[in-house]
């Protein structure tokens, strides 16, 4: 029988020899338990310990299960990690191109649960804040988050809540164009205060971006329904607005103008503008008191309330509105019953700056109701519940203010009011408060590689593969890839359940694909020969979608994606919102370029029209009915390839740049202003051109391609050129023509360049050019010239009229090169004959026109004529003085031309034309007198 250590320990204390030594063994056995009881602890300790070693992630592995890919194809294979506090926001990435994922997105994409397969600090893997320093009841700062720190459990917070008081630390007379001092409460990004206490000083006028004033030529009639305009206002609190007004004639109105916010809501006092005087165009003014946060266009409006068209306004509507983005800014009438009617009137504002700050604020539960429609209690208390679960015992309950200040501001006499069960309490102490991001641990787990996105490179190639999360890597891995077919994306994402569905695969191969593996995520799966395929999804939710695709070499890869099935109704409004946000977060990306870098970045994504079809989305959907109407506004979101990253792919070194005979043109140059030369002496003109570029010039290029890639997968380019001009010597003048497309082509800066046959002319001597152009351009074959004037060329180039009288063609002169030769004598003499037969038709014209419908034009109402006519002819018959009967005709509200046509028409004179009725009755006395 096996027999334990401690059944041999008691055999041995019980034998005979040992009945003397009894005592000292009861002794020796209490020895030993505690010596096994530590075992037994240091063991513990030991597994603790080892339990620790995997936490650190020192054994991480990484293993792809295939080692080729086609171009882009995702890595597959495995990654077995753990996680010791590692940032949410660590960044999964491999060494090979710019696609990568957040550690938390990345285990977002797996099948683990936060709380459950890993731990994050908080729970809610958010954000969290903690403090730094001694508390302080009075903190001198200047753009710094602050705040106190409560304690405790089921907090309820006093209807007094919080208060505190901001004051500057130093006196200052400095005056501000936005507002010197903001207070975020929470840290959320809503601006709960801000000061815009207005001084008695004006910025410069400020005008909607579509309003251009050389093309305000047009006048517009004021009247109730007034004129409204969209301007941008900044920060203040009291704003100069400015009109371009005049009289129309002796009528007396009453001109108002008010502010309106974004939502067209009555948000200001009308103020009364001083009234024109001058029939000419003069500016008037006044002074609104109106509170602008400075984020974004609000409407200026002006009306006149007593009298209609007393008053013209300057204005535009021109073609050129069609370039402008959301222009024209402007409408008739006030922004509750805007027309259609588009146009950009004369309207500017000054805002006034902001006043010294020499006021101490208090900030309380008042102040914040000023501004929000919940208390600032409900507010605070919302937030310690939501924020920390109610429970500031575990967690340190901070409340951050964020102060954003352009001076030292003091922060005193704070006091924040709340119980905990029986206990009430205030805190007056403040402390510095820093953001941290949540921290995971996570013991070893296997997860996919395909759940962190990453691909293989686009260029076939051999490459080592090293995979990191954030700093540390995970381990490497050779693979190949191969030019093999790839399916680069399928076609609808978002599909309706319960509905066959026709499902699209876009190749991507210069071979011949041959079988297509579809597996749908619902244990399903087909083989089909062609990049289509049917499928019905019998229930919602997401699903993902993988396939294969093999060419006649037998070269194949795999591609994975997903796809949402449900209720068309029921998906569209995600679906709406997935898209916004997928549009704005991608926009956002853009702060960071250059802004003239962002219009031509946004053309190309094709952002604007991605908004117009989800926006018009959104209206079919608010009076769609049927189920059709409902699949088709699905199907056209899922059409949508929304950009999701801009990066910069290639950037090719400044290098001198080679000015190509071949690629002059000498026509461009011409028609930018260079002169006339011999068409027959063309190619000596391009090969002296480029000879002049070569010796006086020194053209250097430098530029970068920046690839946005789409969620389809597929990719659009912009590339910025960085054009050096510097001359080797003294110049004149020269014509840089730039073979790119005027239209496409986004400039950082007015060259006074000009469209020449839709290409780019400037006039330059030296200089740098930085430009965009849509697309992937190599430097290398970029087309561009720069040329003198034709005159600086030398001889034989410039044709030269020899004013001899003769239009000698064999020289090359012409009307256009040579007018004092060659005068278009043919072309004057066919306008003159078609000038004089126009006008001989439009004589006739008009001949027929007043014998036929002069009197009805005159009379409207045959009524009229008939009281007009008996009238003169009583008048004539009484002998009354046909000066009087004028008189009396024209206070009765008859015009002169009627008049006239009556007392004619009675006496019996001839009706017609009247030029031709004065001709004929010149030519009668001409004869009379004969």
């Amino acid at each position: 029988m096996k027999r334990t250590f401690m059944s041999e320990i008691q055999s041995i204390s019980e034998h005979p020899k040992n009945q003397t030594n009894k005592s000292h063994s009861k002794e020796r056995g209490k020895n030993q338990k505690v010596f096994l009881i530590l075992i037994i602890l240091v063991g513990i300790a030991f597994l603790s310990l080892a339990n620790a070693l995997v936490i650190t992630g020192a054994l991480n592995t990484f293993n792809l299960t295939k080692t080729s890919y086609a171009p882009g194809e995702l890595l597959q294979g495995t990654m077995n990690i753990s996680l010791r506090d590692e940032l949410i926001d660590s960044i999964v990435k491999t060494s090979l191109i710019n696609f990568q994922t957040k550690l938390i997105d990345f285990l977002n994409n797996t099948d683990l649960v936060a709380g459950k397969d890993y731990i994050c600090n908080p729970a809610s893997c958010g954000s969290f804040y903690d403090v730094r320093g001694t508390p302080e009841k009075i903190k001198t700062i200047m753009s710094k988050i602050v705040g106190p720190m409560v304690v405790g459990k089921n907090l309820e917070i006093k209807p007094q809540a919080l208060t505190f008081n901001v004051s500057a630390a130093e006196t200052s007379s400095l005056i501000f164009t936005s507002s010197p001092v903001k207070i975020d409460l929470l840290n959320d990004g809503t601006i709960d205060w801000m000061y815009l206490d207005a001084s008695d000083s004006f910025a410069a006028k400020l005008y909607s971006p579509c309003y251009t004033e050389v093309n305000a030529t047009r006048d517009f009639l004021i009247d109730a329904n007034g004129f409204c305009q969209k301007i941008n206002l900044p920060e203040s609190s009291k704003f100069k607005i400015n009109a371009l007004v005049r009289k129309t004639g002796t009528a007396e109105g009453n001109l108002y103008v008010s502010l309106y916010d974004k939502e067209a809501d009555y948000a200001s006092d009308w103020c009364d503008m001083p009234e024109p005087t001058s029939t000419t165009y003069s500016e008037i003014s006044c002074i609104a008191d109106f509170t602008s946060t400075g984020d974004g266009e609000y409407y200026v409006c002006i009306k006149d309330t007593e009298s209609d068209y007393a008053y013209k306004i300057k204005g535009e509507t021109t073609d050129e509105k069609i370039s402008k983005e959301a222009c024209p800014g402007g409408y008739r009438g006030l922004p509750q019953d805007a027309s259609s009617d588009k146009a950009d009137v004369a309207i500017s504002v000054n805002a006034a700056y902001i006043a010294p700050f020499t006021k101490t604020l208090v900030f309380n539960s008042e102040e914040f109701d000023k501004t929000h429609s919940g208390t600032l209690r409900e507010y605070l208390q919302d937030y310690i519940s939501n924020k920390y679960g109610n429970d500031c015992i575990t967690n340190k309950c901070i409340i951050p203010i964020n102060i954003t200040s352009k001076i030292s501001i003091r922060i005193s006499n704070l006091d924040i009011a709340y119980c905990s069960g029986s206990l009430c309490e205030t805190t007056e102490y403040m402390y510095d408060v820093v953001t941290s991001n949540a921290k995971i641990k996570m013991n070893y787990t296997m997860l996919p590689i395909q759940a962190a996105n990453l691909s293989a490179p686009k260029t076939p190639a051999n490459y080592t593969a090293r995979v990191f999360i954030g700093d540390k890597e995970i381990g490497t891995a050779e693979i190949t890839v191969e030019k093999v077919p790839i399916v680069v994306a399928i076609t609808p994402k978002i599909i309706p359940a319960a509905t066959p569905t026709i499902i699209i695969a876009l190749v991507n191969s210069t071979f011949n694909v041959t079988k297509f593996e579809w597996t749908f995520g619902d244990d399903s799966s087909e083989t089909t020969t062609s990049n289509t395929v049917s499928h019905t999804y019998t229930s919602t939710g997401t699903f993902k979608i993988s396939v294969k695709v093999t060419d006649i070499r037998d070269k194949s890869s795999t591609s994975y994606f997903t796809v949402i099935a449900g209720s068309p109704k029921d998906m569209i409004n995600s679906s709406i919102t997935q898209k916004t946000k997928q549009v704005d977060d991608f926009v956002s990306t853009l702060n960071s370029y250059p802004d003239w870098e962002i219009p031509i970045i946004k053309q190309v994504a094709g952002i604007d029209g991605i908004k117009a079809t989800i926006n018009t989305a959104k209206t079919s959907f608010s009076t769609a009915t049927t189920e059709e109407e409902y699949l088709q506004i699905m199907s056209t979101l899922s059409s949508l390839s929304i950009p999701v990253t801009i990066s910069a792919v290639s950037t090719t070194s400044e290098f001198e740049y080679p000015v190509d005979p071949n690629k002059v043109d000498p026509d461009l140059v011409s028609k930018a202003g260079a002169g006339s030369y011999d068409p027959e002496k063309t190619d000596e003109v391009r090969n002296a051109i480029a000879g002049w570029a070569t010796d006086n010039l020194n053209i250097k290029l430098q530029g970068t391609v920046f690839d946005i890639k789409k969620e389809d997968k597929t990719d659009d380019y912009v590339s910025v050129i960085n054009l050096k001009v510097n001359p080797k010597t003294s110049i004149n003048d020269s014509f840089l023509i730039i073979l790119a497309d005027y239209q496409k082509t986004k400039f950082a800066d007015n060259y006074n360049q000009k469209n020449i046959d839709g290409y780019i002319a400037i006039t330059l001597k030296s200089g740098n050019f930085e430009f965009a152009i849509p697309g992937r351009i190599d430097l290398s074959d970029f087309d561009l010239f720069i040329s003198p004037n034709f005159e600086d060329l030398g001889a034989g180039i410039v044709i030269e009229c020899n004013d001899n009288g003769i239009c000698e063609s064999d020289l090359g002169e012409n009307y256009k090169n040579c007018r004092v030769d060659c005068k278009p004598i043919g072309i004057g003499i066919f306008l003159a004959i078609g000038l004089i037969v126009f006008v001989f038709i439009l004589y006739l014209f008009l001949g027929w026109w007043y014998e036929t419908k002069y009197e009805s034009y005159l009379f409207k109402n045959r009524q009229d004529l008939a009281n007009i006519i008996l009238f003169v002819s009583n008048a004539l018959n009484r002998g009354v003085d046909e000066k009087e009967m004028r008189e009396k005709l024209k206070k009765a509200g008859w015009n002169g031309e009627q008049i006239e046509y009556a007392i004619n028409k009675v006496k019996g004179k001839k009706m017609g034309m009247p030029a031709l009725r004065r001709g004929i009755k010149k030519k009668q006395i001409e004869l009379g007198r004969r």
